[in-house]
């Protein structure tokens, strides 16, 4: 392997379904990857038992491939430096704590969760910023025995000594910390667990990562890190943090902000490059003025140093906008796909006769969820009437209208062309009198129910007769009966 080769990692805990912020790290590391011609791993941080689950780890995959993002190392196609998941890496762990014991730089900690918070409280409430005192670290082997007498299981914590830790991140540059807030911070849980900065520090080093890109939320972890690298012997990777995404109210992107999850997103109508293309759009991580890019497009502007300082406002409106324009340019094929892929049901449905509608109405639409009512119109003998809709139908001019086009449309022999659409229209304009949306509104209201959709004529050119004169005859039932009313 090439000493220069670009090595990054996304490492999402199996705890849940992923999260926006989450998949937009992990875009930033596959566009970074794939720009430099580098390697991205996906690894599993699984050491939390009580809430991880293999359910979720599969779920986060499935998740990750449905927007596009695919892995060269990963828990499910292995890789020169696995195993992939911090489950099955506990050995590693083991070895590399027996190193810092070795070399004196580790203690076990007997504190319950209860005196640590006492501890933490009393600190706040003399406005310190609260870190571990230390208490443990001068224990005598007597007093060490003593406590594990009364049965308390120690965890291990890393000696902290006065400095400064420095770091040139590659997006909020140079950062300095000093270790006298950071405080002995815990590396093996009591249970025998590792803990996250310590689990991290020996798969980055042993999978050879060479840049860590992750959100700004980490950046707090990040002198903990290095000088555990630095006690181990390792060379610390780049750091590269970007801001995390905001709600509309500027607070952390949480449930209160409607969406939280790319599954919601998926469940909402979205397609994932409308997706992708938002997360890595906003925060300036993309390179010119360009809004709507194709993935090689996106590759070539993603800059990982202008990923964002700043915290980014994740607007669903803009979504919605860039979604509309993603169905409006994706193949037929690609759009139906993404729409069956919503529902297990949908995939009994003829997806011949669906694709020929396809690009009869996605320019009409804005998500995916739009697409049933619209399919209706096309395969369905009857339609259902909107509000709207029916307000048009009852005027007494409505009426006519549609009156007129029926007796017109029993001497076409062949409707389906746009001559005959033409020709039609024409012929009932004149004969009624009408013109414009006194025209329009009711022969769309009949024949779609609503007062909006595709073109008349892709509708009139894709209906057969005696389906145009069925809804036609039900739209004049609808006038009868509330003229009896």
């Amino acid at each position: 392997m090439p000493a220069n080769k670009i090595r990054v990692r996304f490492a999402p805990s199996p705890t849940g379904k992923l999260h926006v912020g989450n998949a937009r790290t992990a875009l930033f590391n596959w566009l970074h990857a794939r720009k430099t011609g580098g390697t991205f791993i996906l690894r599993i941080e699984d050491t939390d038992i009580s809430r991880s689950l293999r359910h979720y780890e599969t779920t986060l995959i499935d998740t990750l491939r449905w927007l596009g993002i695919d892995w060269d190392e990963g828990p499910d196609i292995g890789g020169p430096f696995g195993p992939y998941r911090q489950s099955e890496r506990i050995e590693s762990y083991r070895a590399y704590l027996k190193k810092l014991t070795d070399a004196g730089l580790v203690y076990p900690c007997y504190c319950t969760d209860e005196e640590l918070n006492a501890e933490r409280q009393q600190m706040l409430a003399r406005g310190i910023a609260p870190r571990y005192s230390g208490k443990c670290r001068s224990l005598t082997e007597a007093q060490r025995q003593r406590l594990e007498s009364e049965g308390r299981k120690p965890a291990i914590r890393f000696k902290v000594e006065r400095g400064m830790v420095r770091l040139n991140d590659l997006i909020h540059g140079p950062v300095n910390f000093n270790t006298n807030l950071i405080g002995d911070f815990i590396i093996v849980r009591s249970t025998g667990l590792p803990a996250y900065n310590f689990a991290v520090v020996v798969d980055d080093a042993l999978m050879k990562v060479s840049l860590v890109i992750r959100g700004e939320d980490h950046l707090s972890n990040t002198p903990r890190q290095i000088l555990l690298y630095e006690a181990l012997g390792f060379k610390p990777p780049q750091f590269a943090h970007h801001g995390l995404l905001l709600g509309a109210d500027r607070s952390k992107l949480s449930k209160r902000h409607g969406v939280t999850t790319v599954e919601q997103l998926k469940e909402q109508g979205f397609v994932p490059e409308a997706i992708t293309n938002y997360i890595a759009w906003i925060g300036g991580s993309l390179s010119g003025s360009q809004e709507i890019l194709s993935t090689s497009e996106m590759i070539g502007a993603f800059d990982v140093r202008k990923a964002g300082k700043n915290a980014a406002v994740f607007d669903l409106a803009k979504l919605k906008w860039m979604n509309a324009k993603y169905l409006k340019r994706l193949p037929p094929e690609t759009v139906l796909d993404h729409w069956l892929a919503l529902g297990t049901e949908r995939g009994l449905l003829d997806k011949k006769r669906l694709l020929q509608i396809v690009p009869l109405v996605k320019d009409n639409i804005e998500n995916l969820g739009q697409l049933e009512e619209l399919f209706d119109i096309f395969t369905e003998k009857n339609v259902a009437f909107s509000m709207e809709a029916e307000e048009v139908l009852r005027a007494d001019s409505s009426a006519k209208v549609l009156k007129v086009m029926a007796s017109a449309l029993q001497t076409l022999d062949a409707p389906r062309s746009k001559d005959a659409y033409n020709a039609l229209i024409k012929e009932v304009k004149r004969m009624s009198g009408y013109s414009g949306k006194k025209l329009f509104l009711p022969i769309r209201a009949a024949l779609t129910g609503e007062m909006a959709g595709p073109e008349l004529e892709k509708i009139f050119c894709n209906l057969d007769k005696d389906t145009l004169l069925h809804r036609i005859e039900r739209a004049l039932e609808l006038k009868d009966r509330s003229s009896d009313i």
